[in-house]
């Protein structure tokens, strides 16, 4: 398969690699990412790029894998599995990050795209690939800007214990450097006293 890079886009166009990189930081034009992080253009990413062929009048699809903890392998393989499964896709994103991360890279670039009406499907493997809470929340958004999410396995749970430990040690080590940042000895007493309370109804 033929790719190009960001000057040979840049050279097709006849534009500066700086007005490339702003449509790619904008998601104005379809792009692939390499492991290394090396922004490419597959020959779909510039046949859309060329105007010959329409990416909003059919389905585009995108793949979102995670891994909190930035294994490779592991957002490989969800790919792989997705590809099996369902449409080529024009964006193929993840993130190195815990599922309780609200700000993660991959989901913005998810919502903006779905913004610029950029996609219409998202797949994913698991659920919890998607985000830890809040799934129906996230769900109704895309769907409100007409973007379908589909979940490869739907009743299962994709978690390894080591994950899920991983998920609950950022969440206790966020509440505990918040806890020790309150002033004085009293605040934080007064703090675990309503936990405790809370804990006791």
């Amino acid at each position: 398969m033929s790719v190009m890079t960001v000057s040979g886009i840049a050279r097709l166009m006849g534009v500066t690699n700086q007005s490339v990189w702003k449509w790619v930081k904008e998601d104005k034009v379809p792009y692939h990412r390499r492991p290394t992080g090396r922004i490419y253009f597959n020959e779909k990413d510039i046949s859309i790029i060329l105007g010959h062929e329409d990416s909003r009048d059919d389905e585009i699809w995108a793949y979102y894998a995670r891994s909190s903890s930035g294994d490779k392998g592991m957002i490989n393989n969800q790919f792989n599995e997705l590809s099996g499964n369902y449409h080529d896709p024009v964006y193929m994103i993840s993130d190195n990050a815990s599922g309780l991360n609200e700000n993660r890279k991959g989901i913005n670039r998810l919502l903006r795209l779905a913004d610029n009406k950029q996609i219409t499907d998202i797949a994913i493997t698991h659920k919890d690939r998607l985000t830890r809470f809040g799934y129906t929340y996230l769900k109704g958004l895309f769907t409100s800007k007409g973007v379908t999410i589909h979940i490869l396995h739907e009743n299962k749970n994709s978690s390894k214990e080591q994950e899920l430990l991983d998920d609950f040690m950022r969440l206790l080590s966020s509440y505990a450097g918040k806890y020790y940042h309150l002033r004085g000895t009293q605040a934080q007493e007064r703090l675990l006293g309503k936990a405790k309370e809370t804990i006791h109804e």
